[in-house]
């Protein structure tokens, strides 16, 4: 794997001569260094940067490298980070104590030119093939997760794991925005790694699969006090991340799309424990799949909870946690939980076949200008077979992105849209929705354009939502950017939602900018939409983007949209989603 020039190295050598000499080359290289000459700034530095190589000099006064050196390699969340240390001409014997001490490499003093950044290129490659650190929390991914996981198979020895997982987090993020969503990944993080310190050893390990989901492997007699104490604090630090009214409630109150109102509960986290305690587990697809059916069992239950599995059934309940089991009552959960197991595997099973056999369904909706009362574009809508429990986007799609086929799903989309509609109507814009997560799908930027698009790709506009997952933002719009240079169009989805926020817009500079049906919702009566709104019109204006009113369904919200200076909207007032090319009411 090539090394990124974005990587970020610390230099932490004492001459002052050397370390200048040391920032000039590797900045020239292309990487992005900061430097000292203390231990004690040095760490100020690595928690507040966390960068992804530290340079050390072992010859720093009081032998101050090696402490810093040890004590890096015992921190939990920045032993994963290369250290290389800048050491004088020396036995071999000196030098293997370097690398005793936890030190990854070692470069001789004087400093080669060419040693130097060999050196510094092949500490980073190791990391970015053997330590895929997940760039939100820092902390070790899914690749590291497997090989620590095999490490202790081979080793035969005593171990937990601890499948850790957030409830009702979607539904923070459905309110809050994804930068809050954020805050609490890192909160989470820091939480987990602060009580492993505390209540751990050395020895455990802590892993971020992704999302909300951690992993802490740790030895099956520290679980208990590790759980309940992460349990314990989460649930006293989470209130603080909700508005008053929601704390005061103790849920999230929202309405649906049909008036409903919807009360979510405030996050609580759900532990599954995975032990090879009481029987024997020889491979990981194995605890796996224990996990898998306890994560769903312990997730039936509300509020804060962890289960070990600690007996010979495939799903085990902890007593401490349980006391009141009886026989009939446990069976009847256990029954309850498989059966959600089997439910889940069935669809997926579905969801398989509808992308081997292409069966989905495209629906159009037209966008309407407002002055001219004519049709500019469609949007094309995916949905699954008709009269399917799959039928439903939001279904289909958050099942792909559990069975891990969203990829799939998304080229299936996408490949359809484009050859269905390759002698689209000329002069017409057709707006293609795609999720944050298949912007990295390799074949993502190499869109083959069929027909009228060959010659007239400004006529496509790629339709994006951030409700998704973006890990990765530099890689996200170095890839958007790509597309639009190939004249393709880039709308931005579910602005003033809460998903959207104005930075990353201005950084993308979209074509369109489509605003979220709940702010367009009653907004001829209704102040805090219309302020809501009045701030994306104007930054839209700054940044040279086009808004686009989504769900209009009144002709006073249209006429307020109309008077208040907008082009573009669509909506049931218009038309509803249909095939192939709906016409628009023209009485609207």
């Amino acid at each position: 794997m090539a090394v990124s020039k974005s990587d970020l190295i610390l230099i932490i050598e004492s001459e002052e001569g050397l370390r200048l000499w040391l920032v000039d080359v590797l900045q020239k290289e292309g990487f992005k260094v900061f430097s000292t000459t203390t231990c004690e700034e040095a760490l100020k530095m690595i928690y507040e940067h966390m960068p992804n190589l530290i340079v050390l000099d072992s010859a720093l006064p009081t032998n101050s490298g090696y402490s810093l050196c040890r004590n890096l390699k015992q921190d939990l969340m920045l032993r994963h980070i290369p250290l290389v240390m800048l050491s004088e001409r020396k036995d071999i014997q000196e030098r293997l104590l370097d690398l005793e001490l936890g030190a990854d490499d070692y470069i001789l003093k004087p400093v080669e030119h060419t040693d130097l950044l060999a050196r510094i290129k092949m500490s980073l490659g190791h990391t970015h093939l053997e330590l895929d650190v997940n760039p939100l929390s820092r902390l070790p991914g899914n690749n590291s997760i497997i090989k620590r996981t095999e490490e202790i198979l081979n080793k035969n020895l005593l171990f937990a794991i601890c499948y850790i997982d957030l409830d009702n987090f979607r539904s923070f993020n459905e309110k809050y925005g994804f930068n809050r969503g954020d805050d609490i990944i890192r909160f989470l993080s820091g939480l987990i790694t602060k009580v492993v310190k505390e209540y751990g050893d050395a020895e455990d390990f802590i892993g971020h699969v992704g999302g909300d989901d951690f992993i802490v492997i740790s030895h099956p007699q520290k679980v208990d006090k590790l759980c309940s104490k992460i349990i314990e604090e989460f649930d006293s630090a989470i209130p603080q991340f909700y508005d008053e009214e929601s704390r005061r409630q103790k849920c999230i109150s929202r309405e649906d799309r049909k008036g409903n109102i919807i009360n979510t509960p405030i996050m609580s986290i759900s532990i599954a424990v995975v032990s090879n305690e009481e029987k024997e587990l020889f491979h990981i697809g194995q605890i796996s799949r224990i996990a898998t059916e306890l994560k769903d069992f312990v997730k039936s239950f509300s509020g804060s909870i962890y289960f070990k599995d600690r007996r010979k059934q495939r799903v085990a309940l902890d007593p401490e946690f349980f006391p009141a089991e009886s026989s009939k009552l446990y069976k009847e959960m256990q029954a309850g939980a498989m059966k959600r197991l089997d439910e889940r595997t069935k669809k997926i099973g579905m969801l398989k076949e509808i992308i081997e056999q292409g069966k989905v369904n495209i629906f159009f909706q037209p966008i309407v200008h407002f002055r001219t009362k004519s049709i500019v574009g469609y949007e094309a809508l995916m949905r699954g077979p008709e009269n399917s429990e799959l039928f439903a986007p939001d279904v289909l799609f958050d099942l792909a992105r559990e069975g891990n086929m969203l990829w799939q799903l998304d080229r299936l989309c996408r490949s359809k849209i484009l050859l269905f509609n390759q002698d689209f109507k000329k002069g017409l814009l057709l707006f293609l929705n795609t999720t944050p997560e298949s912007i990295y799908d390799p074949e993502f930027a190499q869109i083959e354009l069929p027909g009228f698009f060959v010659s007239n790709p400004q006529n496509l506009v790629i339709e994006i939502t951030e409700r998704g997952i973006v890990e990765d933002f530099e890689k996200f719009y170095e890839i958007l950017h790509f597309v639009q240079e190939r004249k393709i169009k880039i709308a931005i989805d579910d602005a003033g939602s809460g998903y959207v926020s104005l930075r990353n817009v201005a950084k993308l500079k979209p074509d369109y900018i489509k605003i979220d049906m709940s702010v367009i919702r009653n907004i001829d009566v209704d102040k805090v939409r219309q302020d809501v709104l009045a701030t994306w019109f104007s930054f839209s204006q700054k940044i040279g983007s086009q808004l686009i009113a989504e769900g209009i369904e009144t002709k006073e919200e249209y006429n307020f949209l109309a008077a208040m200076g907008l082009c573009l909207g669509q909506g049931y007032l218009f038309a509803k989603p249909g095939k192939p090319y709906p016409e628009i009411n023209k009485d609207f």
